[in-house]
């Protein structure tokens, strides 16, 4: 009996160690802060659970979420998927209306994810030559 236990022990601390925590790159710490200033910075209404907020008040909403569960985010795309997509509560997904069109808020930002991408990879190949 105390051999089974033993086992089971170290079976639930072996699976734990092996959960999959995520560890943000430097590259991926940047681009998630991109985000975050994109949105602040941004003239849009952000609607979460069928109530709008502006801006700034998105942004503080998804760096709280952020603070907490960043350890399970190890890209720009995770944090898209994980935290600036959807309610964590209701499961319903964010929505932003931006200059008359509304979007969800994950295909916006991902748009925005492949801009700054192609603008770090251009002012990169600028600096190399």
């Amino acid at each position: 009996m105390q051999k089974i236990r033993n086992r089971v022990l170290i079976s639930l601390f072996l699976s734990v160690l092996c959960l999959p925590f995520a560890q943000a790159t430097t590259s991926t710490a940047q681009e998630i802060q991109h985000l975050f200033e994109f949105i602040s910075q941004s003239d849009c209404i952000f609607i979460r659970n069928h109530t709008e907020y502006p801006a700034k008040e998105a942004r503080d909403h998804m760096q709280t979420k952020y603070d907490y569960a960043k350890r399970w985010v190890g890209s720009a795309e995770q944090f898209i998927e994980r935290i600036a997509a959807k309610s964590s509560i209701s499961g319903n997904r964010y929505q932003v209306r931006c200059q008359g069109q509304l979007l969800y808020s994950d295909n916006w930002l991902k748009q925005e994810l492949e801009r700054y991408r192609a603008s770090q990879a251009i002012g990169q190949q600028t600096t190399a030559h």
